[in-house]
């Protein structure tokens, strides 16, 4: 499939530049002959006897391995992962009516939306993620700092106690040895 999308790409490229630039012809029609890949079968299964009508319907009637070249060529070729010799906008496989300039366009298109929607739901669900866990840490701290209130709360209860404990000694003492409590005068 990547290896058929990148001939699609590579013959592409190859068309426009023949279109638009003064390139030696030489060394298009080469590296279209290398991309086509004929195979001498497959040439003699699409070829027409000379006394044939070669229309578009019994081009593609003859099934996968043949595309019709339409334009100025009329001729019934054979498919191999590119469409060799012949303009993008004059090829006909499978389908007649189908134009395979709009085919790509419309891929491209498709794949383009695609990529954003997928793009669009990754960030939501980032947004929901980083709001999920904002919650959670508020509310993680929240506890915490609920914990360290009670705690801090428990401490103080503890030393106020354990102050008092040691005053009620202390006087405890100074009864039972007579001594006076520390008054400071003011």
């Amino acid at each position: 499939m990547l290896q058929t999308i990148f001939y699609l790409i590579l013959f592409l490229s190859i068309s426009t530049l023949s279109q638009t630039t003064d390139a030696p012809k030489g060394n298009l029609d080469r590296l279209r002959e290398l991309l086509a890949e004929d195979d001498p079968e497959k040439i003699r299964f699409c070829a027409f006897q000379p006394s044939d009508s070669v229309n578009c319907d019994t081009c593609v009637a003859k099934g996968d391995e043949c595309f019709f070249c339409g334009g100025k060529k009329q001729q019934c070729l054979p498919y191999s992962v590119t469409f060799p010799n012949c303009d993008l906008d004059d090829v006909k496989h499978k389908n007649c009516w189908v134009n395979w300039t709009a085919v790509i366009i419309v891929g491209a298109v498709a794949a383009g939306l695609l990529l954003i929607i997928v793009i669009v739901v990754l960030c939501c669900c980032i947004c929901k993620l980083r709001t999920w866990r904002n919650r959670r840490n508020k509310v993680y701290w929240q506890r915490k700092d609920e914990k360290h209130q009670m705690r801090m709360k428990d401490i103080e209860t503890k030393g106020a106690e354990r102050s008092s404990q040691r005053a009620r000694e202390m006087d405890y003492y100074r009864e039972k040895y007579g001594l006076k409590k520390n008054t400071t005068a003011s």
